[in-house]
């Protein structure tokens, strides 16, 4: 069996941190999966900004993309509801686990009351990416022009 390898591997993932991030929404569909949070970038990621006013740690809203699903598994589907956060989103837990093994990707998150398991086979060179929304980016620039004065 092939060794897993973390998340922190995968291009674009570096400097992030699933486990202290906020699912926002989970999007299937036949050969997709989209995951929706507000994702914690670390000093170390590129993308890397000052924490938006308000905020504790740099969290940016994202969506990890598995574009090229061939076969989904989610376990416990039914039994996991969204909470609300203090903002009024819904709010699906957190992901515990993110890795590949071999063609196989494995998803564990944590919400409320259950634990729920992920699994999605990709083939390709772009398993799975992970993108930031416009808006995001959008305040990105803005920040950095004032920054720049």
């Amino acid at each position: 069996m092939a060794e897993p390898i973390p998340y922190t591997s995968f291009p674009g993932f570096d400097g992030t941190s699933l486990e202290d991030s906020f699912v926002l929404e989970i999007q299937a569909a036949p050969g997709r999966l989209n995951i929706t949070l507000d994702l914690m970038i670390g000093w170390a990621h590129p993308s890397y900004r000052d924490p938006l006013e308000g905020e504790v740690a740099c969290f940016r809203k994202a969506v990890i993309e598995f574009p090229a699903v061939r076969e989904l598994a989610w376990t416990r589907q039914s039994s996991v509801r969204p909470a609300m956060d203090a903002s009024g989103e819904q709010d699906w837990g957190g992901i515990d686990v993110l890795r590949q093994l071999g063609a196989v990707y494995q998803l564990e998150g944590t919400g409320e009351p259950s634990r729920s398991h992920l699994r999605s086979r990709s083939y390709g060179s772009s398993a799975v990416d992970l993108r930031y929304s416009r808006e995001v980016q959008q305040r990105w620039r803005m920040q950095e022009n004032v920054q720049r004065g």
